[in-house]
């Protein structure tokens, strides 16, 4: 009899685990290595807003979608993680995980999989040991376990989306992927192609935080989704109500900042020692809008507790699983340090776009519209063209080229990226000439080879030059060809592109001959340098604060700008596009009647300045350059022009008269020009600076 007892229990199929329950029983494991506050057994209750999350992501659950957009920090990928521990032990089918980019890849395996893996015995055991010569074991990138594997790979890689079948696939922050990769389409298209074979019973997990409102895909999928929010009860009521950033409060005194929540219902004040048990009695609500026969009804704000039964009844409609949490639902991040970061970022477009995708977990939406033109006239300042303002330390410029001229400017960069133009001109000549001889090129090549005295009289030489490629561009490719201070540029668009990218060589066809691999050129992702360069601008349409100091972030201009040179600085705004496979874009587009150089000029010596890595410098970094400048010795005795210099706290300018533009004009010269020394480069800069 117990033999037969033992035979008829290991025959017995066994009962199938929500991944929730499966994290906790496994237990699966979370390693040290993988950055966790809370290394050790799984326990649901340190996230219990993940619990309805990965419930849905089990097999068992009817749903095949489920769509997370969330903030950073509160445990989706966690989730996912254990969605594909339970696969591995519990209910074996292929896995695919798809990263922004192989890079991203690698490190998710690293830092994420593979410590999980390790450190969960029940795992360890079922997941065949990664052999480099043994075609039967795991690979970095490829798991193998009885009855299925896991794939990870990139978004950036058709290859990896192709000729593999995958009932299960976590899509991790797909809000970065590009829309199309090698030219076969949008990446999450193709990976979600792979569940074909699996039809009804696959799984599709959608995780990631937000990116631009109107082309962002978590937000496209959370808005066709049931659209269910993170309902708590007032601790002081009883009130069910979302947490929502309009009602979180704070206070500083002294250098400690304290915050709290206001119950929308009844004004109850909500402190920070109730939240632990607050979040655990947390209820996920479906909140999509009411069906237009008024059969169904979405939930308000809030509701007394004895009406959650009703809400929590509410059918889906049809429609997936779809989530959205911001980060004060996280049990490990304190409202203070959120409303801080909130309270940091007020009134400054560069933090709030972090603050928007990143704390509040939505789609930031870019003011796309341009600035008045007319206004920031109203905002130059008294200081000269050709001179270093105090607070500017690096300098980038950049050239752009037209049909009988070649147009310049250079800034002056420093803390908080903030910039000042010092220099922009005009060389009047025929740049379909031979850069190598022709007096507009060489005129050019004077540029960049100036140097620009700052208050106490040193001269400080352009750290990176740029030069658009997009009209001659071997002409361009020829004049950067030697001179590692001058980047050959090409602007590219979409929201998804980095300031400045990766380059690559091309050949150069001059003279009836092929130079193989003659220049490097550098994609630059226009639109966020654009919006970056927009935003900076309606910093300096505010001005400064009452006590006369100037926003980071902002852009100064001298008394040589006039309405003419800022309307081509704001000559472009977004408007939506739509693509055949219906997908909304938002691109920039030129108003019409309005030329863009400036705006162009602009956008390249702000790319360069990420290139050099301006923008990853804390204070320590430019408190370096700072002490830099301070210990060089001044070419000649100069003024003190700082008073000169200081902007003017709470007036303005009247805006300069509507005229024709009077530009610098630079002659070409008849004489040869030395080309400047560039024996160090831009590299010496970015060492010293990094």
């Amino acid at each position: 009899m117990v033999v037969a007892r033992a035979l008829a229990a290991a025959l017995r199929p066994r009962a199938r685990l929500t991944v929730s329950a499966w994290a906790e029983k496994a237990p699966r494991i979370v390693a040290a290595e993988s950055g966790s506050p809370f290394p050790g057994e799984w326990r649901n209750d340190r996230m219990p807003h993940l619990v309805e999350i990965m419930d849905c992501l089990s097999l068992s659950h009817p749903c095949r979608s489920v769509t997370f957009r969330k903030s950073a920090q509160v445990g989706g990928s966690e989730g996912g993680l254990n969605l594909i521990g339970a696969i591995m032990d519990h209910e074996p089918a292929p896995i695919l995980v798809v990263l922004p980019s192989l890079d991203e890849a690698k490190k998710y395996v690293k830092g994420k999989l593979d410590p999980m893996i390790e450190a969960t015995p029940r795992l360890k055991r079922v997941v065949k040991e990664k052999k480099s010569r043994d075609e039967d074991g795991s690979t970095t990138a490829f798991k193998k376990f009885r009855g299925g594997y896991c794939v990870v790979t990139g978004a950036n890689s058709s290859k990896g989306l192709q000729m593999i079948s995958a009932r299960v696939i976590l899509l991790e922050e797909v809000s970065e992927y590009p829309f199309d990769v090698d030219g076969r389409g949008d990446p999450a298209d193709m990976a979600e192609a792979r569940t074909k074979a699996w039809s009804a019973r696959k799984k599709v997990f959608w995780n990631s935080t937000p990116g631009i409102k109107g082309s962002c895909r978590i937000d496209q999928k959370w808005q066709v989704s049931d659209q269910r929010r993170r309902y708590v009860p007032c601790p002081q009521c009883g009130v069910f109500h979302t947490l929502k950033p309009e009602a979180l409060r704070s206070d500083l005194i002294g250098e400690l900042r304290t915050a709290w929540f206001v119950c929308p219902a009844n004004g109850c004040v909500i402190e920070e020692h109730h939240k632990p048990a607050m979040l655990a009695a947390g209820q996920w609500v479906k909140t999509f809008p009411a069906r237009e026969d008024a059969t169904d009804q979405a939930p308000p704000d809030w509701f007394e507790p004895e009406e959650l039964g009703r809400w929590l009844a509410r059918s889906s409609g049809g429609r997936e699983p779809g989530f959205a949490l911001w980060q004060v639902y996280n049990p490990q991040v304190s409202w203070a340090d959120t409303a801080k970061e909130i309270a940091e970022a007020e009134g400054n477009p560069h933090k709030e776009k972090i603050i928007s995708q990143q704390v509040l977990g939505e789609p930031y939406e870019e003011k796309g519209e341009a600035p008045d033109y007319v206004e920031l006239a109203k905002r130059v300042e008294d200081y000269p063209l050709g001179q270093i303002p105090p607070g500017g330390l690096v300098l980038t410029g950049m050239a752009d080229i037209q049909k009988d001229r070649i147009e310049y400017g250079v800034y002056a960069w420093g803390r908080g990226m903030t910039g000042w133009l010092i220099d922009k001109g005009v060389i009047i000549g025929d740049p379909h000439s031979d850069p190598g001889t022709a007096p507009v090129w060489k005129a050019l090549a004077e540029v960049v080879g100036k140097k620009y005295q700052d208050h106490r009289g040193c001269s400080w030489s352009i750290e990176a030059f740029g030069i658009d490629t997009g009209y001659l561009s071997h002409h361009a490719y020829m004049f950067a060809r030697g001179r590692p201070r001058v980047f050959a540029l090409d602007g590219r668009p979409g929201h998804l592109l980095p300031m400045m990218g990766t380059p690559r060589a091309v050949d150069i066809r001059w003279d009836g001959r092929q130079i193989r691999n003659g220049v490097k050129i550098w994609p630059t992702g226009t639109y966020q340098l654009k919006a970056w360069v927009y935003a900076a601008l309606r910093l300096t349409i505010a001005g400064p604060d009452d006590a006369g100091a100037w926003p980071s972030g902002v852009l100064h201009f001298p008394v040589g700008c006039d309405e003419h040179w800022f309307a081509q600085l704001t000559a472009e705004h977004l408007t939506e596009h739509v693509h055949k496979s219906g997908r909304v874009e938002r691109v920039w587009t030129k108003i019409q009647g309005r030329p863009n150089e400036a705006l162009d000029i602009t956008v390249g010596a702000r790319a360069l300045a990420y290139h050099l890595g301006l923008d990853m410098l804390l204070d320590e970094g430019w408190r370096r350059i700072e002490a830099e400048r301070a210990a060089a010795t001044p070419v000649s005795a100069q003024p003190d022009l700082a008073d000169l210099w200081a902007p003017r706290p709470g007036t303005e300018r009247p805006a300069p008269a509507l005229t024709t533009p009077q530009p610098k004009v630079i002659d070409a010269p008849a004489k040869d020009v030395v080309p400047p020394p560039v024996a160090d480069g831009a590299r010496r800069v970015v060492a010293r600076i990094a």
